[in-house]
């Protein structure tokens, strides 16, 4: 479970917020303090006795409603104990006056404690029973209908609430969601470009070392100066991994041709480059097709054991076309679904462009990039 996620529980166990309770407890345990002294001085013994009992058992079963407000598998608990509620107040409803403030509790909890329908029930009987008691007590048709109107706001209040806090819950669930899912993208960014860096990085270094063990014993000099280039590339792939990492490197085409020409020379392969500078390429674009040419070249060199490459760069109306093309066995065709090549998808279609692979004519494997020139 996510930080987030525990953070979204916490929230949810809150119930009725806090703001509400340090006022409504108060305020009821004024209300039933007052109710009390006046069903004792109007009415007998006996009567008193039973309503003080009433309103003890109200009052427990108003707590006990309280504590099952979140679980989700409570509502028919819910229901049972908010039902009690309503028919110990409409019980009250003989005493009069008093019994008007404990029908306003049930429309009160109804909103907070009920699914909608449920809740919009249980407030129109609680509101017809403060009309009712406000008939057996004689009440002005003014205040009855005030307290009516009060019933329904309170109901209709606390029902408006709990749909906020309901609202509310789900915006922080999409929230959380939602950071986690940046979380995930960005180690998806981070693995995609690691695996773009390393693989064409370390297919050079394998090439110059196969190189240089093979002349070393003939070309010493020639060996070391491969040997040390291997060096300077471990170096730099450090440095690119480093930066892919921290989000702060961003490869440029002109750079990658520049290396792209280094490994194929290494793994022995001339390289036909067709290149029209006079294109403005929008830097996600830059970026877009210098992962493109990248990947290409790290999969002929690997795969395709090809004498020549072609890598043809030029536009067409609004976008830009990357070609690279060997002349090898095609077998680079085998890996057309890999790793390497789905990241790159992803990349094109980021900017909104097409990326074609497969069988070319010259008899090997073709990698085609189609980007809008401004992305």
């Amino acid at each position: 479970m996510t930080s987030s996620t525990t953070a979204l529980e916490g929230r949810r166990r809150l119930g009725v917020p806090s703001g509400i309770l340090y006022v409504g407890v108060p305020a009821y345990v004024g209300a039933v303090g007052f109710s009390v002294s006046q069903i004792v001085s109007d009415n007998s013994r006996t009567v008193s006795t039973l309503a003080i009992v009433g309103i003890a058992v109200f009052t427990t079963l108003l707590i006990w409603v309280h504590a099952q407000i979140q679980p989700d598998n409570t509502e028919r608990r819910r229901l049972l104990l908010v039902g009690a509620l309503l028919v110990i107040a409409l019980a009250m409803v003989p005493l009069g006056g008093p019994s008007v403030m404990y029908l306003m509790t049930v429309c009160g909890i109804a909103g907070i404690a009920l699914r909608t329908r449920a809740a919009l029930t249980v407030i129109s009987l609680a509101a017809l029973g403060v009309l009712v008691s406000g008939i057996v007590s004689g009440a002005l048709a003014r205040g009855l209908f005030q307290d009516v109107v009060i019933a329904l706001v309170v109901g209709f209040f606390t029902l408006g609430l709990r749909h906020l806090m309901e609202i509310n819950d789900e915006l922080a669930s999409t929230r959380a969601q939602l950071t986690d899912l940046a979380v995930a993208n960005e180690r998806l960014r981070i693995a995609r470009d690691l695996h773009d860096l390393l693989g064409h990085s370390l297919t050079v270094i394998r090439a110059k070392s196969e190189l240089a063990t093979r002349i070393g014993t003939t070309d010493p000099d020639r060996a070391l100066r491969e040997m040390a280039e291997v060096e300077e590339i471990a170096r730099q792939s450090l440095v690119d991994v480093r930066a892919a990492v921290t989000n702060y490197r961003r490869p440029t085409l002109a750079a990658e041709r520049a290396t792209a020409r280094v490994a194929l020379a290494s793994a022995g392969i001339v390289a036909d480059f067709h290149d029209d500078d006079g294109i403005a390429l929008s830097p996600e674009t830059d970026e877009t097709l210098a992962w493109v040419l990248r990947e290409a070249v790290t999969n002929v060199v690997r795969h395709s054991g090809a004498t020549r490459c072609h890598v043809r760069t030029h536009q067409d109306g609004d976008t830009v076309l990357l070609e690279v093309v060997d002349e090898g066995n095609g077998d680079a065709h085998n890996s057309s679904n890999g790793t390497g090549l789905t990241g790159l998808r992803e990349r094109v279609a980021a900017v909104g462009g097409t990326l074609a692979v497969g069988a070319a004519k010259e008899g090997g494997f073709g990698v085609v990039a189609r980007v809008p020139v401004h992305a």
